[in-house]
């Protein structure tokens, strides 16, 4: 008879353990993947970060935990975490660049460039690896190699408007009036809405000696953009001053 007892008391002993249990690690690593994709950082924080101690090893926490801590802009913890998740997966070219972003972000630009040389390196198509060295290679007066790595951007994805309208505008700094209105070009087709390009393509043209175009395209810029004032009383005197060095050209 004991026997007979024992054997339901054990399995509703058993079931009761079994409804009792704590969510499993994969429950709570998607708990906060969930927060972070929410936009809940603090909870999102609190729930990669406990989970990250039980498996330190696991990728996707590591991840999204540096994903978190960077955007709530603690970018020393979110270094820590980049360089965790590199050494999970070091050919992780979007670690690279994201580590990189978080150390500009510490004012530490010569780190930051290496380690998006090292993303564009391991993902030769990474446009934005490409486009940050660039700008920052600008920032700090290294013009020629900020050239090249507009270049490189450009040939990652020649749609991609910053690296096109950066170029020629570096270039436009430079007094290379010619190439820069060829660029502006460029720029315009890889986003005809940018009225930025437009205006630098303008400036390019009157610079470069050729007055007569610049009013050409100017005149095609009020037309299609239809601009108010007060922006449409300065494109009206930019015209008129541009028409009369047309006229003593």
């Amino acid at each position: 008879m004991p026997v007979r007892l024992f054997i339901p008391m054990l399995i509703s002993v058993t079931a009761i353990i079994g409804c009792a249990r704590g969510p499993s690690f994969e429950e709570r690593r998607d708990a906060g993947i969930a927060a972070y994709q929410s936009g809940d950082l603090e909870e999102a924080e609190q729930i990669l970060y406990e989970i990250s101690a039980d498996n330190p090893r696991d990728f996707e926490t590591r991840y999204y935990l540096a994903r978190t801590f960077a955007g709530a802009g603690n970018f020393p913890r979110a270094l820590d975490e980049w360089d965790a998740v590199i050494l999970l997966r070091p050919a992780f070219a979007e670690a690279h660049y994201r580590r990189g972003n978080s150390l500009v972000s510490l004012h530490r630009k010569k780190e930051a460039i290496a380690a998006w040389e090292e993303a564009s390196r391991l993902n030769p198509g990474y446009v934005e690896a490409h486009y940050n060295q660039a700008k920052a290679y600008e920032e700090i007066e290294d013009y020629n190699r900020a050239v090249e790595k507009f270049v490189e951007a450009i040939g990652a994805d020649s749609t991609f408007f910053p690296a096109q309208y950066g170029l020629a505008y570096l270039l436009e700094r430079a007094e290379q009036f010619d190439i820069a209105a060829d660029r502006y070009r460029s720029a315009m087709r890889a986003d005809s809405t940018q009225v930025i390009a437009q205006m630098g393509y303008i400036r390019a043209l009157r610079s470069s000696g050729d007055p007569s175009a610049a009013v050409e395209e100017l005149d095609r810029f009020i037309a299609t953009r239809n601009p108010q004032p007060p922006l449409s009383d300065s494109l009206e005197s930019m015209r008129d001053a541009m028409r009369r060095e047309a006229g003593v050209r």
